[in-house]
Parts: structure tokens; C-alpha cells; sequence
């Protein structure tokens, strides 16, 4: 009798394992949700200029995508529409690009422009980018591109090929300063060190990383240049340097 009874608390007691074993199971899946649910909002993204179909197959490709929403609508409903963040460009022609792109700069100044087009040529990407982009995407893109470069830019900072990015910091260390009112004090070392570095799309801590600085010293520095060109955000200064090409070679 012993025995038996031993084997049936033995029994009783893995039972009440296996119940507490499902038991944890719906907090464990809570929990999921729960993380799921403070997950990051995806970026919404309006689409301008660009052939209807190419919109329907961006739409439903994205459509369950945690990162990026695309949103389908009329240019100017687009462009009233305070929650987008960018809005993904195209055109025919470079053309038809650039009277676009001044549309929305004047109805929309704050929305972040991505250029969706064909062009791989370098002087049509530094072009676009000059004239007010931040960003430039070939229509071959793959998912995961479109997805970063999407985050990339609403974060403020410009995505385009790597031989691009070069070309343009390349060209703004080499220019001479402008004369004009855009033209800024003359920049320190290390200013101008973080400059070269927002231009070629790094974030903060990147760019503390890169510099072995502290993030808030990063900071610092980016409201330092903002006070000088006298902007008060970090896209008008990359863009503000990128249309007036006032970085200069070390002295």
C-alpha cells in the first residue's frame, strides 16, 4: 500500500507541474503582446508622382510591415496631412522632378522628400539632394532598403549610395565658402568633423562612436553649427550645407 500511495503523490505532484506549466504559458504570451503593442509606430509615408500601379504594389508589399505604412491619396491631401513623415517622390523626368519637389517644399517644408525613380547617375542624385531631398531610392530597391532608407530620412538624416555620399562630402570639404548670407562663421575641427558626419547619414551615436566622444557632447555640437547658420533643426542645417557648400578644407 505504501508504494502505491507513493506513486500516486508522485502522479498528483507532476500533474500540478503540468497545470502550473500551462498556467505560465498565457503570461508568457501577454508579455509578448504586451512588447509587441509598445513596438515602435511605422513610419508613415505618402507616395507623389509616382505610376498608380508601382503605388498599389508598394502598398500591399508594406502592408504588413512594422516599419513603414505607405498611404495612398491626392497630392494635396498628402500634403494636408500632418502625420506623414515622408513622402516618397517621382516623376518622368528630372524635370517634372524638381517642380514637384518645389511644390511640396512650399506647401510642406517639414515633410522629408525620398526620390523613388530610375536615375543612377551620381549628378542627377547630388542634384535632387541639393535641391531640398533627403534621400534617393533606385526603383530596383528591395524591401529591406526601402525600409531603412524610409527610417534613415525620418530621422532626419540623407540616405543615398555609399560613391554618392562620398562624392558630396568630398565636394562640400573641397568647396570655397559662399559669400552670400548663407555663408556661416568659419567652423572648428571638430565641427567640422561632426558636419561630415551628419552629412553621411549618422546618428548621434554613431557619430560619438566615431568621434570617441559622449552622445551629449554630440549634441552640442549640432546645436553649436545650428546657431551659427542659424536653423533650428538638424535637417535645415544638413540641407543648408549641402545647397551652400560652405565647408572648408583644413587651414
Amino acid at each position: 500500500m505504501g508504494t502505491k500511495q507513493a506513486g500516486k503523490a508522485r502522479q498528483s505532484q507532476k500533474s500540478k507541474q503540468s497545470r502550473s506549466a500551462g498556467a505560465a504559458k498565457p503570461t508568457s504570451a501577454e508579455a509578448v503582446g504586451s512588447s509587441r503593442s509598445a513596438a515602435a509606430v511605422p513610419v508613415r509615408v505618402g507616395v507623389a508622382g509616382i505610376p498608380p500601379m508601382m503605388v498599389i504594389g508598394l502598398a500591399a508589399l508594406f502592408e504588413d510591415s512594422p516599419k513603414v505604412r505607405v498611404v495612398q491619396d491626392g497630392i494635396l491631401n498628402l500634403l494636408r496631412d500632418t502625420s506623414l513623415t515622408v513622402l516618397l517622390v517621382g516623376a518622368p523626368n528630372e524635370s517634372a522632378l524638381q517642380e514637384l519637389m518645389a511644390t511640396v517644399r512650399v506647401y510642406r517644408a517639414d515633410i522629408r522628400m525620398l526620390v523613388f525613380s530610375q536615375a543612377y547617375a551620381e549628378e542627377v542624385i547630388l542634384r535632387v539632394i541639393a535641391a531640398g531631398a533627403k534621400g534617393h531610392l533606385h526603383e530596383s530597391a528591395s524591401i529591406a532598403e526601402i525600409e531603412q532608407a524610409v527610417q534613415i530620412v525620418a530621422s532626419g538624416s540623407i540616405w543615398a549610395p555609399r560613391r554618392v555620399l562620398a562624392l558630396l562630402i568630398e565636394r562640400l570639404t573641397l568647396a570655397t565658402p559662399a559669400r552670400g548670407k548663407g555663408a556661416p562663421a568659419q567652423l572648428t575641427q571638430r565641427e567640422r568633423e561632426v558636419m561630415e558626419l551628419l552629412l553621411a547619414g549618422h546618428p548621434n551615436k554613431a557619430i560619438a562612436s566615431a568621434m570617441r566622444i559622449d552622445e551629449q557632447t554630440v549634441k552640442a555640437y549640432v546645436s553649436r553649427l545650428m546657431r551659427k547658420v542659424g536653423v533650428k533643426s538638424r535637417t535645415a542645417l544638413t540641407m543648408h550645407a549641402v545647397e551652400n557648400a560652405w565647408l572648408e578644407t583644413p587651414g
